[in-house]
């Protein structure tokens, strides 16, 4: 056509257009496909938990040999934790007759509240190396601040007699309880030991 290519002016709304050519497709846009997610084989267990917190969003909670995979559909948000990284990001709890609770740390903490059938289930699959050594740094951090508070009145305080209240002595046996419980708080978290810990009972013990 010789018309093609060629621009003019509407007479309606006075816009300059071009005219195309009859055998010229239009660029075609392309759209990037989503990243292909791994394969992964038939989890070994499958249920549906309940978000704690928030708005009570339904989760499926597949288990695997090697990891833990959290899946919200409403949100599409994915959670992965590897069995290796379950101690520094998992955590489960069971008070009384409370229900169970399990929470997950990842980029976001996450609390649900699960059954007492998939609470077993859940401690099976991290196992009992893994349940000792996250039970050792719940014990860790207490004994640390129980360390603390040990050293800290065990410390000589000037009294005021104007007041009415006397100097409080330094308490060497105090001092050296709190600094002995330090030391087997830290020795326990870098290398963990049944001796550590039977000396650890037998300072409570004591």
């Amino acid at each position: 056509m010789r018309w093609e290519g060629k621009g003019g002016r509407c007479p309606g709304c006075k816009t300059t257009v071009t005219i195309p050519h009859p055998d010229k497709k239009p660029p075609q846009v392309k759209v990037q496909k989503p990243p292909t997610p791994p394969y992964l084989p038939i989890p070994d267990q499958t249920f549906e938990i309940v978000q704690e917190t928030g708005k009570k969003q339904k989760w499926q909670l597949s288990l695997y040999s090697d990891r833990l995979i959290l899946h919200c559909p409403e949100t599409i948000t994915v959670v992965e934790i590897l069995h290796d990284q379950a101690t520094n990001k998992i955590k489960t709890a069971k008070l009384f007759f409370m229900q169970p609770v399990l929470v997950v740390k990842d980029s976001k903490r996450f609390s649900f509240r699960i059954k007492a059938g998939e609470y077993k289930i859940i401690n099976e699959w991290i196992g009992k190396p893994l349940l000792l050594r996250m039970a050792l740094k719940q014990r860790l951090r207490c004994c640390l601040l129980i360390g603390i508070i040990y050293i800290l009145i065990s410390l000589r305080l000037s009294g005021d007699p104007s007041s009415g209240l006397e100097a409080i002595p330094f308490d060497p046996i105090g001092m050296g309880l709190g600094i002995m419980l330090l030391l087997l708080s830290i020795s326990m978290r870098k290398k963990p030991s049944p001796k550590i810990f039977l000396a650890d009972s037998v300072w409570f013990r004591s």
